[in-house]
């Protein structure tokens, strides 16, 4: 049954062990690409947007809120980043988090869906597991969200593993 190898290496690659074949970030289906210019921004999707609405208003997440100094932040400042006005920001998440931009599923598929959101003068990076496009595979797994006062490796504030 193909579901318990899927499952293992599903499961093995967050616990830090890769073994599927990784793809090129220009082959990824979160970016699009036209004759002129590939887009640098991963395209938002509507699980990583429900991530990033609950961190800033579910009671669940307000001790998070308190240690990273985000309580102040509202929905309405979330703005998901794009090649037009944050392009130099996502080149940067792009070699921090190109690992989760390219690991495949073991059916060919991208195993992550990643978005990048600008949020007053913080940056996060939400990282969430991409369902399978096959009906028969199940994905299970942690979901992401990490927490930035720039969009440098070094500006880390915090991150958190769900």
């Amino acid at each position: 049954m193909l579901l318990k190898p899927l499952l293992t290496i599903l499961l093995s690659s967050f616990l830090g062990h890769n073994p599927l074949v990784q793809k090129p970030i220009s082959s990824h289906p979160s970016y699009e690409s036209n004759a002129l210019a590939p887009l640098v921004c991963p395209i938002e999707n509507d699980k990583n947007r429900s991530i990033m609405e609950n961190f800033l208003t579910k009671s669940s997440w307000s001790t998070e809120r308190v240690e990273t100094f985000t309580s102040h932040l509202s929905v309405s400042q979330i703005t998901v980043l794009n090649d037009l006005n944050h392009a130099s920001a996502c080149s940067s998440f792009n070699h921090i988090y190109e690992e989760a931009l390219t690991e495949d599923n073991g059916l060919g598929e991208p195993a992550n869906n990643v978005t990048y959101y600008k949020v007053d003068n913080f940056y996060f990076v939400v990282i969430s597991l991409r369902k399978s496009d096959d009906p028969e595979v199940i994905t299970m797994g942690l979901s992401f969200i990490d927490i930035y006062s720039g969009y440098q490796k070094e500006n880390l504030v915090e991150a958190y593993a769900f």
